[in-house]
């Protein structure tokens, strides 16, 4: 399933941290410089609760992330949706995607305090879609080779980030986490095509099986294969 991202403003980080730190709940702290900093995931009592009310449709079990906007006092990003691509064009998919977006300001509204004011500054221009063709390159990661911590004597960029499979057929989300303060390698084998001479591809399309990709298609991880 893809997802419409999207930036809310006027929202009062204090009182969500607040909020968050009541019910005895990760996502908030402070920069070194003292500033606030919100990255809050879960909700799912809260998420649960729509869900049965009806003022929530999407099929999600859980909010994804709300995190803020460095260098923007108030403003946070979105990552709460889920777009069932099926047979549905690029426009279907945003008009569903702005429908989903729209259930989800009125959620934050009435389920978080500090979001009782908030308003849509910018909606993502397109749907994201999180996984799409790969090549076939001359190595293909696997998920065993993540949870393994495998390293490569061709390594060319590295990873943290867990495996993170937004399921098809159900709300849920299937995750395995790589321990704390450890890490896999991504070789350069895997950015390079097996069948076309001197071709190099970086981000998600990199050659790995399905569940590997679920972790290696984040941006940091994209960024650090093109670096290469």
């Amino acid at each position: 399933p893809a997802n419409l991202c999207y930036l809310l403003g006027n929202v009062d980080i204090e009182r969500t941290g607040e909020w968050l730190a009541s019910k005895g709940r990760r996502g908030f702290w402070r920069t070194d410089e003292g500033l606030p900093y919100l990255n809050m995931t879960g909700l799912q009592e809260e998420v649960s609760c729509a869900l049965e009310e009806g003022s929530l449709s999407i099929q999600r079990d859980h909010v994804a992330s709300v995190f803020t906007i460095p260098g923007l006092r108030g403003v946070v990003g979105v990552n709460f949706g889920r777009i069932f691509l099926d047979e549905k064009t690029v426009a279907q998919r945003y008009i569903e995607g702005m429908k989903q977006m729209q259930e989800g300001i009125d959620f934050f509204r009435k389920y978080v305090p500090g979001f009782e004011d908030c308003q849509l500054i910018v909606a993502a221009p397109q749907v994201g879609i999180r996984s799409s063709r790969r090549i076939k390159g001359l190595y293909t990661l696997t998920e065993q080779d993540l949870l393994d911590l495998r390293q490569f004597e061709d390594v060319i960029a590295q990873g943290c980030y867990m495996i993170d499979i937004h399921l098809p057929d159900s709300k849920g989300t299937l995750k395995r986490n790589i321990p704390k303060g450890k890490h896999y390698d991504i070789p350069l084998r895997s950015i390079i095509a097996s069948q076309k001479s001197n071709l190099f591809l970086a981000g998600r399309c990199i050659s790995a099986d399905f569940s590997a990709i679920s972790a290696l298609r984040v941006q940091v991880i994209c960024m650090a294969t093109g670096h290469s």
